[in-house]
């Protein structure tokens, strides 16, 4: 038998079943599992050991394949042969077969992956003119029949198109060899040169067909690349199906990155630019009107980009101005990236309402754990972009061809959508991406920066390698100044003049990244005061009785859907932490902090208050409670310090927070998660440095952050403020109340200005709460008589009473704790007169003439109590009831107090069990104690003679320490003047300024007075001798 006449085998070979190939998939893998027993399998793993199946089963049918081959080219089968000839026979075949010459290996593969018959004259079963050679050669193919074949114009253009590119595949299938001559292919071994000849020439016939048919002699249509909706181009859509969309792409990956490789080579900068924005164009054409339920084409989009970053050089053309990222040289809105980039398109997967009406439908009518599961499902999927997506960057960010033009990709979206922030404006919102996609991308960048703050450990490390010049520089820096421009900075005092860094072109990757971050979180805030505005509406509706709350619930799903997500809530709050540690680096020194501490923009802190506000509703946010106690302490820190944040808005929001850390009740959702945070309060030595202060001057600052339209807003604040003290005093009284005493002693303008405005909110809650109480009384009697009409200003009436009367009696029971534990807290000239008469005023309204007026028929309804608020008033009349100059005060107010009045209180007191016993026997021993008092200043009252240089011109009392006014020279009590001073830093009589220290002291006259009060004293005892 000669040597065309030589067999591979003894048998033809048959098609396996699924049994055998499992075992022969068993042996081959077996020598790789021992070498990696040891070493456990990833995810990555498996997936490539099922390939590595795929692959040898592919081999198994190639196989099959080449049998038919060599028997059609070489066996001539003889029937009339024994079965002893035909087995000799074949052995001596597979002998020949082993023994192929190179030329026939050639022959056979050329054959074999390009579907040719000679014998029939056919390729890919279709009958040509083309003259065959006796035996195929890769310079035959080259030369003469590739080029005759895809000329044949009776032949479909599509059918030529993809028998070039399954050519083009199949001889992809290779592998090297220990040789640098040869490649292993499955006939055998063939010339490396061979091999890359015909690559090469299959590849740059694929790209002279799709930009220059006609130099072949083909038709084709030229197309505008920057239209999408341009595709008359028909060879490159065909090569699009063939070649870059395949339905199983891994079986043309290696291909596409082989054709890859040749536009990068060997074509030039425009016609590859040219290809490969024909592919992306297709591509992103396919990612229209993708769904929750159908985003295949959104992945293949985003994993195309991923194969062509491989090559950084490519993707570092088409980073500035593609169909893949973004033609930012044509782009003028946000709106226009998301929908014509295949970036933007992948991170459009959105629950959020606003941007997917058909949402909202999944979550109507579903029981709770539907509504969970629906949610996770959402998830899922929308995770599975943003991962994707974060992966091509990460590749991106690798490289240096790709990383500048990636942060300025990240830049140039950050700044088409900076209209989003103007909530004000629905039309100029309009302009930006949607904010799903804000909150997608927020979460890819979000990402990027974890990996190099993955834990607390590293955070505090990786905090201290930032580049502090880049920071100062924000405002200045090409990458950065347009998305900055306009933002407020924490302390513009502080900043200190830099020059511009020189490494503009090259900057700090972890800084850059953490700016550009920085700023597209902030935009991504928006959302989450739409979600904000949903919950506090929801909350009124129901505290109203208003069924609409419940239509709320399916757009509140839909937005935790994406909020709550667990990956979102983890990356979000370390990098919070990461903004706070770097702010509390330059902050070592509170009082002289680093520069650039004073350039850092406001929004970080805005955003530390927003997120972690929404966050608290999450059950993940209590696994990130290290990284939590390192935003307090640095809001702690800079509440106490003003001149660190110059916005008082931004200061006065740091108590939301510690609000938050409050433990609950156990009944409380939150109760378990709240008690570990309240270990901040316990735990960190910075926040009880600061907390006492700070809070104090938080509730002074309220006063300065609105207009009387925002007076809610104020007592909101406010009343937090009672609720964090309240707590601080009670439960952790000795870290807390030596705080409190330091403020007191130490920073008294503070104090005084603290206890001013409380006591004015006190009297303001407390009369505001009267006169509504009386104004539902009066139409309550209305009602009662037939005025129907009445109904809905009594609802009204009484959901402003409810939230009053609960801040009026948290001011109440503050002031009660405050005075206990620090009572020289309210003894001050300057206040004890507006505290003491405060009080008196209370009992007064509570137990005076005019109570009925105010009685309505549900106090507990509007949470009012009066027994409460009297309870209060009492603990703290005994908490000074060693102090003689608390109790003479009380004695002076004429508007309130009477003897009558505080004896009837005592026995209400006692009739309805307000107090213990014991509190309220002390009580009338301070009643005893007032009447002793109350007849001195009687006595002193009925004096003749008194000179009227000895008292007070304006409160017309006898004076203890007179002092001059240097301006009017009238002489006034210091007690009184300071009172008007903490006030209004003026002369009461002549307007002129003044300050304390400008007072003129009297000594002589104080000497005068103090005989004077000694002499009467004296008078008066002589006179109590005589009378007994």
């Amino acid at each position: 038998m000669g040597q065309g006449q030589s067999q591979q085998q003894q048998q033809e070979p048959r098609e396996l079943s699924q049994e055998e190939r499992l075992k022969i998939y068993e042996q081959k893998f077996q020598e790789a599992e021992q070498v990696n027993q040891n070493v456990p399998q990833s995810q990555e793993q498996k997936v490539e050991k099922v390939e590595k199946v795929e692959k040898v089963e592919k081999v198994e049918i190639i196989q099959q394949q080449i049998w038919q081959l060599v028997k059609q080219e070489y066996i001539e089968p003889d029937n009339n042969k024994s079965d002893q000839e035909y087995k000799i026979e074949k052995e001596e075949e597979v002998v020949q077969f082993q023994q192929m010459t190179p030329e026939d290996v050639e022959n056979i593969w050329l054959t074999r992956i390009f579907q040719i018959d000679r014998q029939s004259q056919t390729i890919k079963d279709i009958k040509t003119n083309i003259d065959m050679k006796d035996a195929l050669t890769v310079d035959f193919l080259c030369d003469e029949l590739i080029l005759g074949f895809i000329q044949t114009n009776e032949i479909d253009i599509g059918i030529r198109i993809e028998w070039l590119i399954n050519g083009l595949v199949s001889s992809n299938n290779f592998k090297e060899t220990k040789s640098s001559k040869l490649v292993e292919i499955p006939e055998g071994e063939i010339d490396l040169d061979k091999h890359h000849q015909l690559q090469q020439a299959l590849c740059s016939f694929v790209t002279t067909l799709v930009l220059y048919a006609d130099t072949l002699d083909i038709q084709n249509l030229r197309e505008d690349n920057d239209k999408l909706i341009d595709f008359n181009n028909k060879i490159a859509t065909l090569v699009f199906e063939n070649l870059f969309d395949k339905d199983n792409i891994n079986i043309c990956l290696n291909t596409l990155r082989r054709y890859l490789q040749y536009l990068k080579s060997d074509v030039s900068t425009d016609d590859r630019i040219q290809i490969i924005e024909m592919m992306l164009k297709r591509q992103l054409q396919k990612m229209q009107n993708c769904t929750l339920l159908n985003f295949d084409p959104l992945e293949k989009g985003v994993g195309l980009l991923q194969i062509i970053a491989e090559f950084p050089e490519l993707t570092s053309e088409i980073l500035d101005s593609s169909w893949g990222y973004g033609k930012f040289n044509k782009l003028k809105y946000g709106w226009e990236f998301q929908k014509y980039s295949i970036i933007g398109q992948a991170l459009s997967l959105t629950t959020f309402p606003n941007d997917n009406q058909k949402v909202l439908e999944y979550f109507k009518s579903r029981v709770q754990n539907q509504i969970e599961r629906q949610m996770d499902q959402f998830r899922v999927r929308i995770k599975k972009m943003i991962t994707q997506v974060y992966e091509l960057f990460k590749t991106l960010l690798k490289n240096q061809f790709t990383r500048i033009k990636l942060t300025q990709l990240i830049s140039n979206v950050i700044e088409l959508n900076l209209n989003v922030e103007k909530i004000y404006n629905i039309d100029l919102q309009r302009s930006c991406c949607t904010c799903g996609f804000i909150h997608n991308f927020t979460q890819v960048l979000l990402r990027l920066c974890s990996q190099f703050i993955e834990d607390i450990g590293v955070i505090k490390n990786k905090s201290k390698q930032l580049d502090l010049g880049l920071l100062a520089d924000i405002f200045r820096h090409p990458l950065l100044k347009k998305i900055y421009s306009g933002q407020d900075v924490v302390a513009p005092d502080l900043i200190a003049i830099s020059q511009p860094e020189d490494n503009q072109d090259q900057p700090h990757l972890l800084t850059i990244m953490y700016l550009l971050t920085q700023r597209s979180l902030h935009q991504n805030s928006t959302i989450i005061q739409q979600y904000i505005q949903l919950t506090e509406q929801q909350n009124r509706f129901h505290q109203q009785g208003n069924q609409r709350y419940l239509e709320l619930f399916p757009i509140r799903f839909a937005l935790e859907s994406q909020l709550f997500d667990k990956s979102s809530v983890e990356y979000t709050v370390r990098f919070l932490c990461f903004q706070s540690q770097v702010a509390l680096n330059l902050l070592e020194n509170p009082n002289k902090p680093t520069n650039p501490y004073g350039s850092l923009p406001t929004i970080f802190i805005d955003d530390i208050h927003q997120y972690i506000s929404i966050f608290q509703l999450s059950s993940d946010l209590y696994l990130y409670n290290q990284e939590i106690q390192i935003i307090s302490e640095f809001i702690a820190i800079t509440i106490a310090r003003r001149h660190l944040i110059n916005n008082p808005h931004l200061r006065v929001k740091g108590i939301e927070l510690f609000h938050f850390f409050l433990p609950q009740k156990n009944n409380h959702p939150n109760h378990i998660k709240n008690q570990i945070f309240s270990q901040i309060f316990k735990e960190s030595e910075i926040v009880q440095q600061y907390l006492i202060e700070g809070l104090m001057k938080v509730f002074v600052d309220c006063q300065k952050t609105g207009s009387h339209n925002q007076y809610y807003e104020k007592f909101k604040y406010r009343y937090l403020f009672c609720g964090i003290i309240n707590y601080l005093l009670i439960n952790l009284n000795e870290k807390y109340s030596q705080k409190l005493k330091s403020v007191v002693k130490e920073d008294q303008k503070l104090f005084l200005e603290f206890a001013y405005l409380y006591l004015r909110d006190m009297s303001d809650l407390l009369e505001d709460c009267l006169l509504k109480m009386k104004q539902m009384k009066e139409i309550e009697i209305e009602i009662d008589q037939g005025v129907v009409t009445r109904q809905t200003q009594h609802q009204e009436t009484e959901m402003h009473l409810k939230t009053q009367a609960i801040f009026m009696h948290e001011y109440y029971k503050n002031v009660q704790i405050i005075s206990e534990y620090e009572p020289q807290a309210f003894l001050n000239d300057e206040i004890r007169e507006s505290f003491v008469n405060s009080m008196n005023f209370t009992l007064k309204q509570l137990n005076g003439e005019d109570k009925l007026q105010y009685k309505i028929k549900d106090m507990k309804k509007v949470n009012f109590s009066p027994q409460e608020i009297m309870g209060n008033v009492i603990n703290l009349y005994i908490n000074y009831k060693d102090y003689d100059i608390f109790l003479e005060q009380i004695v002076m107010d004429d508007r309130s107090y009477s003897s009558d009045l505080f004896k009837q209180t005592a026995d209400l007191l006692e009739k309805h069990y307000i107090l213990h016993q014991d509190s309220i026997d002390t009580f009338r021993d301070i009643i005893i104690k007032l009447e002793k008092i109350m007849i001195e200043k009687e006595e002193f009252l009925k004096i003749d003679g008194l000179p009227s240089e000895f008292v007070d011109p304006i409160v017309q009392t006898l004076m203890t320490d007179p002092v001059r006014l240097p301006h009017s020279h009238q002489i006034v009590d210091r007690v009184t003047i300071k009172r008007i001073l903490f006030q209004s830093k003026e002369d009461p009589f002549d307007r002129s300024p003044l300050t304390e220290d400008q007072l003129i002291e009297e000594p002589e006259l104080k000497q005068i007075i103090m005989e004077f009060k000694q002499q009467q004293k004296a008078k008066r005892q002589q006179k109590q001798f005589e009378q007994s």
